[in-house]
């Protein structure tokens, strides 16, 4: 169930033309793009360049159309969202990292066998991902991003 919830909030983004300006990223995007077999319950998003205060705004009132904003915040190294639906049973956070990334892009379609929608988006290269999971890892030393990597090395 939290996949269609987080495909439906990927195809608003998409509707709203939010993510033609983010790129996709992190192991919900591994799932949903690759295949991944793991668990992840947020959607993480890099920018490729900079982001103003009226895209946050902007944002957050398009998805206050459709969801009950939780949380919303503009910090310093990300912007947040938590949104919560009554169709679903937990809320959905959405990280933002506001530092522009140098990264290659690749476009993908995010999908589940357990949702009817499909999303063509903007993700971040296979290659590039890998080398942020390892510096992740070296960051924080989560098992996670360990099983990522191993994913990624097949």
């Amino acid at each position: 169930m939290q996949e269609r919830f987080e495909l439906e909030v990927l195809d608003r983004l998409n509707s709203g033309k939010f993510l033609m300006q983010i790129v996709f990223v992190g192991g919900t995007m591994l799932r949903l793009c690759h295949g991944l077999e793991r668990f992840s319950v947020d959607l993480d998003f890099w920018v490729i360049k900079d982001l103003d205060l009226e895209f946050f705004e902007n944002m957050k009132a398009y998805l206050a159309k459709h969801y009950d904003i939780k949380d919303s915040a503009k910090k310093f190294h990300t912007i947040l969202f938590e949104l919560k639906s009554p169709a679903y049973p937990r809320s959905l956070k959405l990280e933002i990292r506001r530092e522009v990334k140098n990264i290659h892009t690749e476009q993908v379609i995010a999908y589940s066998k357990y949702a009817n929608t499909q999303v063509f988006l903007k993700a971040v290269s296979l290659s590039d991902m890998m080398e942020s999971k390892i510096q992740t890892f070296l960051d924080r030393q989560e098992i996670r991003d360990v099983f990522d990597m191993e994913f990624l090395f097949k």
